[in-house]
């Protein structure tokens, strides 16, 4: 195996790494989805750009996960 796939599948707590990656990432999925909700029914404590900031944050997540997940399959 490669170093990416070694850090990838290294277990925490018997879990992989990436596994845990995209907990993490869908728990921001979920949390920018809630404050898009809020948003839009009016009772919001975030304003649209604290919402924007989220969800770039979760593209960045997400595509740092899958792209790791990716490599460390292919054994990279």
């Amino acid at each position: 195996m490669g170093m990416i796939a070694d850090i990838a599948f290294y277990p925490v707590m018997g879990v992989p790494l990436v596994a845990i990656g995209g907990m993490i990432t869908f728990l921001f999925l979920l949390t920018t989805a809630t404050i898009g909700l809020t948003i839009f029914s009016g009772k919001s404590y975030f304003t649209i750009n604290q919402h924007k900031m989220v969800a770039l944050t979760t593209v960045a997540l997400a595509s740092i996960h899958g792209l790791v997940a990716l490599l460390g399959f292919l054994g990279f």
